[in-house]
């Protein structure tokens, strides 16, 4: 399962549907490398709208892994990383891109 969690912004007055559209969108083209080396392994994408933190770690009761990138602008482990450390239920793996 690959689950994206976001928040509107506060008084962005952005339609909340055409976002998620657009975010669903943009996990798909995420994904499609990763579809090409693996066609067999089924992968349900899930694009929720809550906070990160709080919607990963209450998806990680269901999880033996969770995955979480990290682009570390705020701490070491990024924001989201450091609180889905600190509340999952299952083992975390923080993973930061290539230099």
């Amino acid at each position: 399962r690959v689950l994206h969690a976001w928040r509107p912004a506060a008084g962005s007055g952005a339609d909340v549907h055409l976002a998620a559209n657009g975010r669903y969108d943009r996990l798909a083209a995420a994904l499609a490398p990763w579809r090409g080396r693996a066609p067999d392994l089924k992968v349900v994408e899930d694009v929720v709208t809550g906070h990160p933190v709080q919607t990963l770690a209450q998806a990680s009761a269901e999880a033996d892994l969770v995955v979480v990138g990290s682009r570390g602008r705020s701490f070491p482990l990024g924001s989201v990383g450091h609180g889905v450390v600190h509340h999952a239920h299952c083992p975390v793996a923080v993973v930061r891109p290539r230099d």
